[in-house]
């Protein structure tokens, strides 16, 4: 089984990110927004029944699938760090970057 990934508060995500996982500083400083924003679509699919209704036996089935979009911020030393919710509290918080715009 794969080691748990550390999730920190939308706040502190770029504070977090200076600390190396062995504990010493960045240097320099990461500025997550300066990152190339990367997107990334998968599908969430469920079976329902053909009449919309919950999938019972004996009526028609479909599968239903819905996409589901994550961002993730690319940087030069080779980091990723998904920032999904990231992108939508900075721009709440008055970012300079809109989601889906990518940075080049």
């Amino acid at each position: 089984m794969a080691p748990p990934i550390p999730t920190f508060p939308l706040s502190t995500l770029t504070s977090q990110l200076q600390e190396l996982p062995h504990g010493k500083t960045r240097n320099p400083p990461l500025d997550l927004a300066s990152c190339a924003l990367k997107e990334l679509v998968q599908y969430r699919c469920n079976l329902a029944a053909a009449d919309g209704g919950p999938p019972a036996k004996g009526k028609p089935i479909v599968i239903v699938c819905e996409p589901v979009v994550r961002f993730y911020r690319q940087c030069a030393d080779g980091l990723m760090v998904e920032t999904t919710a990231w992108e939508g509290w900075k721009e709440r918080q008055g970012g300079s970057q809109a989601v889906g715009e990518t940075s080049r």
